[in-house]
């Protein structure tokens, strides 16, 4: 079962059985919190230890994206990097590092340069995976987060490159324009007070009559202008789980 860590919605397992090794412990329930070397760094019958626990390893846990490495040469570099300030510049500094006579300074400027370069690939290939599935709004937003985050450095080029190519693509835009609609309609279904459990259905559709023809109304838009899109497949299984389609 998955939880949630909710200060920093991070996700963690909940597990029924199994072993943790060289654990010596007995008795359920028994909870652990491990370092990111994955060894145990607390464990205990009480999950009220728990919190605090996980505060110390996190706050004391290398940055996802600069990585475990002791930089010596490149510490600001590295500061920037765990910082998420001015990747573009650090970007563009750090290709010119990895050309240095400097063998301690080449290897650490790959090692970062080299994190920032899969980073930005990670996204790029899930941008275009949101595409193809029907998400164009994500897509863009994932490009233009690329964009900003790292101007002034090829990394930005790249997607701002990809944006533009999609975006003079005929079957994108029909994507884009159904998902803009799309869109709407979730923005207008976050606000509504939607039926709770054993509700009668048909009374709530009657008291937010206004609500929902507004979204049918949206709905059926898509349906007409947009019928093949992979957006409108994704608009009607929304219809039908509110039940208002």
């Amino acid at each position: 079962m998955l939880a949630l860590y909710p200060r920093y919605k991070i996700g963690f397992s909940w597990y029924s059985g199994g072993d943790v090794k060289g654990n010596k412990s007995n008795g359920i329930p028994m909870f652990f919190v491990f370092n990111p070397k994955g060894e145990v760094a607390w464990e205990g019958h009480d999950p009220s230890g728990m919190e605090s626990a996980a505060e110390v390893e996190l706050k004391n846990a290398p940055d996802w994206l600069a990585g475990p490495r002791q930089y010596e040469k490149l510490k600001a570099e590295a500061r920037k990097v765990a910082s998420r300030q001015g990747l573009g510049t650090v970007a563009k500094d750090l290709r010119k590092k990895a050309e240095s006579a400097d063998e301690k300074e080449k290897s650490e400027a790959d090692e970062l340069l080299g994190r920032l370069q899969k980073h930005a690939e990670r996204l790029m290939k899930r941008a275009e995976e949101m595409a193809a599935e029907g998400d164009p709004l994500g897509a863009i937003e994932i490009w233009k987060s690329l964009a900003k985050d790292f101007k002034g450095d090829e990394i930005a080029d790249n997607a701002a490159k990809a944006e533009k190519d999609k975006g003079a693509d005929a079957a994108f835009k029909k994507e884009l324009e159904a998902a803009k609609i799309f869109d709407q309609i979730e923005k207008a279904v976050e606000k509504m007070d939607l039926p709770g459990h054993g509700e009668d259905v048909d009374k709530w559709k009657k008291k937010n009559a206004a609500a929902v023809n507004g979204l049918v109304a949206a709905f059926k838009k898509i349906e007409s202008k947009y019928p093949d899109t992979k957006v409108c497949a994704r608009a009607r299984e929304f219809m039908k789980i509110l039940g208002v389609s």
